[in-house]
């Protein structure tokens, strides 16, 4: 499964993490920018659109059995929400955005207002899934075609959105 190894590597409550001592934590440029956490959670996010991606073109070959379907997609539901929505977008719209507003970005207007459209749009995606997810009747036909253009979609926005993250908001964090 590609979402069981999500969230597997370095993390604040990982055992290396901890017992390194600060003078270590602090030695490492990365973890210490406040953009840190931000920046590895880009690095799990994007590997997991792209496993979206490959459950799409799956379910699309009819590769897998109805349960194993759902079981995955629930699964990628489950992580998106957990991780890109409620903790990744949590910590960007209210610490990241307001921040970039107060040092002289525009907030209704321009990157930090595309910005918010765009989670928005996530969390409609997110939400499409996750009623596919809970139907307990076999996909037919036409809910495959839209679970996989739902998902494919998302897929494809997830990696718009963190290039646009990665090359229009951090840099203009960091200078």
């Amino acid at each position: 499964s590609v979402t069981k190894n999500m969230g597997q590597g370095r993390g604040a409550d990982d055992s290396s993490v901890s017992n390194a001592s600060c003078s270590e934590r602090r030695s490492s440029s990365v973890d210490a920018h406040p953009l840190a956490s931000l920046i590895r959670e880009h690095e799990l996010i994007g590997p997991l659109a792209e496993g979206l991606a490959r459950f799409a073109e799956g379910v699309l070959a009819e590769a897998f059995g109805a349960a194993s379907e759902r079981a995955e997609l629930v699964q990628f539901v489950r992580v998106f929400t957990e991780l890109a929505d409620c903790v990744h977008h949590e910590k960007e719209e209210a610490v990241l955005l307001p921040f970039l507003c107060r040092h002289g970005f525009e907030w209704t207007d321009g990157p930090l207002a595309e910005v918010r459209r765009e989670h928005r749009q996530e969390r409609y995606l997110i939400d499409v899934l996750c009623q596919a997810a809970a139907r307990e009747e076999t996909w037919n036909h036409e809910e495959r075609r839209r679970i996989v253009d739902t998902a494919t979609a998302l897929a494809e926005f997830q990696r718009d959105h963190l290039s646009k993250e990665n090359t229009l908001l951090f840099p203009a964090v960091m200078s």
